[in-house]
């Protein structure tokens, strides 16, 4: 179903064709599968490097702005 969706580093956009992935199968379809690859994605590099040295990874790769507030949903989950 993800077929159509293409990831281009360093590009604008950087992420194409959800809007027709979603025309073809519904958003909510879309959504649980891009959440669905991302959580293989993660749990895949937390066996690899490690989960404290993934968690590390992905929270340099997000935006200032967006990486407080990644931080303070990490926290509380582990609460």
């Amino acid at each position: 179903m993800l077929e159509q969706i293409h990831l281009h580093a360093r590009a604008e956009p950087y992420l194409e064709g959800v809007a027709e992935t979603i025309m073809a199968h519904g958003d909510p379809a879309t959504a649980e599968a891009l959440e669905s690859m991302l959580v293989r994605l993660v749990e895949l590099l937390g066996r690899l490097i490690g989960d404290d040295m993934a968690i590390k990874l992905i929270g340099r790769t997000l935006a200032p702005s967006d990486r407080a507030d990644w931080t303070s949903d990490s926290r509380r989950e582990e609460a």
